[in-house]
């Protein structure tokens, strides 16, 4: 059988012939198809198809590594819209709202096909509260659902109209990356009905909903508390496999090995959950001592305002390995990186463009890793300066948006985190880069954070900072 790529529109109910070779791929029949976005050009069809008829090519996110086209049989489809709808219910119209060439959207309207619903569209353009309650305002099914990520729903939280129709759904599935406590509590707080998912490309999206995984899926953690995940919802492969084929089998099954870490934590009811630690290649070794960013990031998540985002990665210390730092989204902030011309401040802080000089965000020295005199935070070059309201060292009281933020991570850092998980550079931009499905581009978030090269010239990060995509 053949494979043939598919352009798939950001409205695709504008185009009947595109769901109806979709709902053909999903049953068995036809080549597989090879779903990317229509301003693009089409990806290249290597070789016949490894399935006997029908199914699709899903490209993965490719956050912090290569991206693949993960091989989904009509079988796994099938399963993985089935088990959806039985955790969540039953069969259901859903909302669109995502960019449907990615596995999150592609479900949104597989699984309304399966339901034989005609799914609704949040009117394509940038995501706004506006266009969602628009979409939600033409759905007629008798249970709706949608899918979003957190940037999303951060968004929608702050407009009452959008929240008032996110409440009338059914369920509302948040996935793509990581949901801060703030954010979920938000989203309580007003009775949306969150169920928060984890997956990917090669599990048909997600297989495991607040922590417990659908209807036939598996889940295993090895001795290094890696993920591991099995189940009919799992992908047939990759049409170009890698060298390291992620794919293995375990006591006689198979399963996908993630790039994630985990543990089980039992829930009041008695059950097991799962919890997401991180990545594998996330983890921060400074100085000997072991970070995680996830866990860094949500200790400080709590001291940011009203749609604020923070990303923790590791850069390169040639004295310690890696140093802890963050880079902080603060939409609406117009803010430059600062290279002097105080000498006290090195060229990796950040400032407001309009700030004075003197008002610089958060760089500390690396010099102090360890853990001890925990309620210092020292920073090179602030011998005989005033202390900021962190402590001595720290960032002083200032008018600034960002650096006024910068201030209140660092007081909390220092409240909640031992010393070197502190992180050691903090910087403010009003965009996060991001990669399909709005999650964070962590690999080029580092690459910002150990560039050299800001100045106050730039106008915001070295280099091109991509807007999310989100539909």
């Amino acid at each position: 059988m053949t494979i043939v790529p598919l352009a798939v529109p950001p409205d695709p109910t504008g185009d009947p012939t595109v769901l109806t070779r979709l709902a053909a791929a999903a049953a068995g029949d036809g080549p597989l198809l090879l779903p990317h976005a229509a301003d693009e050009p089409p990806p290249s069809s290597p070789g016949p198809s490894p399935l006997p008829g029908g199914g699709l090519a899903l490209g993965t996110s490719g956050s912090s590594g290569v991206a693949k086209r993960a091989v989904l049989s009509p079988a796994a489809l099938a399963a993985s819209a089935d088990a959806t709808h039985d955790r969540l219910g039953g069969p259901g119209q859903w909302l669109l709202a995502l960019p449907p060439h990615h596995v999150a959207g592609m479900q949104v309207l597989l699984r309304s096909l399966r339901a034989d619903e005609i799914p609704a569209v949040v009117p394509p353009g940038s995501f706004t509260p506006a266009a969602f309650t628009a979409g939600v305002a033409t759905m007629t099914g008798r249970r709706r659902y949608t899918s979003l990520v957190p940037t999303q729903l951060r968004r929608l939280l702050d407009d009452a109209d959008a929240t008032a129709a996110a409440a009338s759904l059914d369920a509302i599935l948040v996935g793509g990356s990581a949901v801060g406590p703030d954010l979920l509590d938000r989203a309580l707080r007003v009775a949306l009905p969150i169920v928060l998912t984890y997956g990917m490309s090669e599990t048909c999206g997600g297989c495991v909903y607040d922590g417990l995984p659908l209807d036939g899926v598996d889940v295993h953690l090895d001795a290094g508390s890696r993920i591991h995940l099995t189940g009919p919802l799992l992908a047939t492969g990759y049409l170009a496999p890698p060298a390291d084929d992620p794919f293995v089998v375990h006591e006689g099954r198979r399963w996908f090995r993630t790039d994630d870490l985990g543990r089980l934590e039992r829930g009041d009811d008695g059950r097991d959950r799962l919890v997401i630690s991180g990545r594998v290649d996330d983890v921060v070794i400074t100085g000997g001592l072991k970070v995680w960013p996830s866990e860094v990031a949500a200790a400080l998540t709590p001291a940011l305002p009203p749609g604020g985002e923070v990303v923790v990665v590791g850069i390169p210390d040639p004295e310690w390995g890696h140093r802890v730092a963050a880079l902080v989204e603060l939409p609406g902030v117009n803010t430059t990186p600062l290279r002097g011309p105080d000498p006290a401040l090195r060229p990796d802080v950040t400032r407001s463009r309009h700030a004075p000089a003197t008002t610089a965000a958060w760089s500390t020295d690396a010099g102090d890793i360890d853990d001890g005199d925990a309620g210092r935070t020292e920073r090179n070059g602030d011998a005989g300066r005033s202390d900021g309201p962190g402590g001595p060292g720290g960032p002083r009281p200032t008018n600034d948006p960002a650096a006024r933020v910068v201030a209140a991570l660092d007081t909390r850092a220092r409240d909640v985190l031992p010393r070197h998980a502190r992180p050691r550079i903090v910087r403010v931009v009003a965009v996060m880069p991001r990669v399909g499905l709005g999650k964070p581009d962590r690999r080029r978030i580092a690459e910002l954070l150990a560039a050299t090269e800001w100045d106050d010239e730039s106008s915001a990060v070295p280099g091109p900072v991509r807007a999310p995509k989100e539909g």
